[in-house]
C-alpha cells in the first residue's frame, strides 16, 4: 500500500495534465448552479487536493479554507491559493476552524471516504444558516453534484441517512461536454 508521502508525485502527474479540464468542469458547476459572488463570505473545500476549487472561490471573492488529508496537499495548494486558510485534517471528524461557512464544496472525497456521511454531517454542522454544500458523488452516471442548504440537510439529518437533492439525471453528463468539447 502506496504511503501517504509517496502519493504525491503520481497524483501530481495525474491531476496537472487534467488542470484545465477540471478548473472548467469546476467553474460550469459554479456557473450553473449560479454560486453568487463571496464578497464578505466564507468558503470551505473539503479535500481539496491542488487548490483548484479554492482558487475559484476566491476569483469569486470568497474568503477561504480548506482541508484535505495530504501534507503534500497543503503544500501544494498553498502555491496557488496563498491567502488560503488550509490544515491537514479528516473530514470525518469535526472540522478545525471556528468559522461557520457560507459555502462548502466536496468534489470527489466523498467516494473515497470510509464514513461519507460522517464528512456530511461535519459540513452541515459546519454551515451558516442559509448555506450551502455542494459536493459531488459517485453514482451510475459517473460523479452526480449534490447540493443541499441548511434547511434541506436538517430533514435529511434528523432521518439520519444523509443524501441530498441531485441535479436532474445526466445533468452533470450535459454540463461536462458543453465544457470544452470534452466526451464524459
Amino acid at each position: 500500500m502506496m504511503r501517504m508521502q509517496e502519493y504525491g508525485k503520481p497524483h501530481d502527474e495525474i491531476y496537472l495534465k487534467l488542470e484545465g479540464y477540471l478548473k472548467n468542469y469546476y467553474r460550469g458547476i459554479f456557473d450553473y448552479l449560479n454560486i453568487p459572488r463571496g464578497h464578505n463570505k466564507t468558503a470551505l473545500d473539503v479535500g481539496f487536493g491542488h487548490g483548484y476549487v479554492l482558487e475559484l472561490l476566491e476569483e469569486l471573492g470568497y474568503k477561504t479554507y480548506g482541508i484535505d488529508l495530504s501534507e503534500h496537499g497543503v503544500r501544494r495548494a498553498q502555491k496557488v491559493v496563498p491567502c488560503a486558510t488550509l490544515k491537514v485534517h479528516d473530514a470525518e471528524r469535526p472540522f478545525p476552524f471556528d468559522v461557520e461557512f457560507d459555502l462548502i464544496t466536496c468534489f470527489g472525497p466523498l467516494g473515497i471516504l470510509a464514513h461519507p456521511d460522517l464528512a456530511m454531517e461535519n459540513s452541515y454542522n459546519s454551515l451558516k444558516p442559509g448555506g450551502t454544500f455542494i459536493a459531488t458523488a459517485p453514482s451510475s452516471l459517473g460523479l452526480t453534484p449534490l447540493i443541499f442548504g441548511k434547511r434541506v440537510a436538517r430533514t435529511v439529518r434528523e432521518r439520519r441517512s444523509i443524501g441530498a437533492h441531485e441535479l436532474p439525471p445526466g445533468s452533470h453528463l450535459a454540463l461536462c461536454r458543453q465544457l470544452n468539447g470534452i466526451k464524459c
